[in-house]
């Protein structure tokens, strides 16, 4: 098992295929370099929430969801993560997380309510909640559900303990 924090390529590239001129924000970040980003390597944990946190902080939540939205396609791209159902994305949401991350502390995801076409789930994960939140939304429509809608009802940075959401779809 690793000591460290890491995530999957496919983040970063989500961020480079999602934003108009990426380069603006990697420029900012010295402590990294953004240069020849593979899907399927492993990078440190901090290199990509040091980027979303530059991302949020300059352009908007929107841009951070949109990037979010783009992660569960890229895995399926790389061949990451097979065909499935949206319900079966949203239950087997903490597999495809620790796909996708790896080390100690770095959270998870846990279905509280589960109807069809409806789910209510918390997440401890260490990334930003609108990305996140754009990751359910890119992942149920790259899985078949149609019209997803997820309204946020608790959120870490409120000081709750974990982020809920209230998912629903088509």
């Amino acid at each position: 098992m690793s000591t460290t924090q890491e995530c999957l390529g496919t983040n970063i590239v989500s961020v480079k295929t999602q934003m108009l001129n990426p380069d603006i924000i990697f420029k900012k970040i010295t402590k990294y370099s953004y240069d020849n980003i593979s899907a399927i390597k492993w990078y440190p944990m901090e290199q990509f929430t040091l980027l979303t946190d530059h991302i949020e902080k300059e352009f908007s939540p929107n841009v951070i969801r949109k990037i979010g939205k783009a992660i569960i396609p890229e895995m399926k791209k790389a061949g990451v993560l097979p065909e499935m159902s949206p319900e079966l994305f949203l239950e087997g949401l903490s597999m495809v997380y620790h796909q996708a991350n790896r080390g100690p502390n770095i959270g998870d995801w846990s279905v509280i309510k589960k109807e069809p076409k409806h789910f209510i789930m918390n997440n401890s994960t260490m990334h930003n909640c609108h990305l996140e939140e754009g990751i359910l939304l890119g992942g149920i429509s790259s899985f078949g559900g149609n019209a997803p809608r997820i309204v946020q009802t608790t959120c870490v940075k409120k000081g709750d303990s974990f982020c809920t959401f209230d998912i629903t779809w088509m």
